[in-house]
């Protein structure tokens, strides 16, 4: 997926800059509670290696906490349940793995199913493993759940129990199929990013909460997409022809797999669709007169496949 026009699934550890010091021994222990109108608090990519300082949940007026990208001790997150105001947490490459399982930190505590303006949590960049890691933070009412650049195996569980959730981040993990029970996600769901994992399939049958895809792997019968990225796997199946349920996609991205067959022409149902990439798979035939239709796209990338494109002229 192109990151320019969308927040797609590329690398977003940040570029090194110059490095914020943490405040002296001497002067350390109580030196963020000194700002107590405090709402955004940004340390990504700092060098910071001290532990976490339990004073950070004085500051009670905090919107943002990003700690991302530090190699910070912590011993605990009790001072979390503080922050009633917090609605971004960001623990992405702190390197919580280096002392005990980042999960364990956060769902030992159930006070935190008390914040309730929690709307986004990014663990990317975690070294988690397993294939019920995310499982775990079910109990979480957020609509942003970002758990890419992890070590996620196995299949991928059914995650309905997010009933908030609007975008799940699941890429560059290892999750290479899904349980035999027909898998499900949220009807809330807006985004779903499954690129660069190590996907064969996808079922004949997958729950989006009562509402069934059924019948071939895109068998959509109502569903609020915004964002499909599916690129980066190694999909061996034929895209079927049943796009016309769900008009509100704007960017699909199906790069780089093994998909083959013609390329159905209900793709051109998508008039709302912004950005379409199918490069690098084994389509055949031509492209689909209808995607005339698609007046908003504004990148289309079939490259790399076995397409005849002709050019009529009149």
């Amino acid at each position: 997926m192109d990151g320019g026009e969308t927040n797609g699934s590329l690398e977003k550890r940040p570029q090194r800059r110059t490095k914020l010091k943490s405040p002296g021994k001497g002067r350390r222990r109580g030196f963020f509670s000194s700002f107590k109108k405090l709402r955004h608090l940004k340390v990504l990519d700092s060098n910071f290696t001290d532990e976490v300082p339990c004073e950070l949940g004085n500051l009670t007026d905090l919107h943002t906490l990003d700690l991302g990208f530090n190699d910070l001790r912590i011993r605990n997150l009790e001072w979390l349940s503080h922050l009633s105001l917090l609605s971004y947490l960001g623990l992405s490459g702190v390197n919580l793995m280096n002392q005990t399982s980042l999960l364990h930190h956060i769902t030992r505590f159930p006070f935190l199913e008390e914040l309730a303006s929690l709307t986004s949590i990014d663990l990317s960049y975690n070294r988690l493993e397993g294939p019920d890691a995310f499982g775990e933070l079910i109990f979480l009412e957020v609509l942003v759940l970002d758990i890419s650049y992890n070590e996620l195996n196995g299949p991928l569980p059914d995650v309905t129990e997010f009933s908030s959730l609007k975008t799940l981040i699941l890429n560059n993990n290892k999750l290479n199929g899904f349980y035999p029970q027909s898998p499900g996600l949220p009807s809330s769901l807006e985004r779903l990013d499954l690129s660069y994992n190590q996907f064969r399939r996808l079922p004949e049958e997958l729950k989006i909460s009562k509402t069934m895809f059924s019948g071939s792997i895109f068998h959509f019968n109502a569903l609020i997409f915004l964002v499909l990225d599916l690129s980066d796997n190694q999909l061996e199946v034929e895209l079927p022809n049943c796009w016309i349920n769900i008009s509100e996609l704007t960017v699909l991205d199906l790069a780089n797999n093994k998909f083959s067959g013609i390329i159905p022409p209900t793709l051109g149902s998508l008039d709302r669709l912004e950005i379409l990439h199918l490069r690098n798979n084994n389509f055949i035939g031509e492209l689909p007169s209808t995607l005339r239709n698609c007046t908003r796209l504004r990148k289309l990338d079939v490259g790399g496949n076995k397409l005849t494109i002709i050019f009529r002229h009149g």
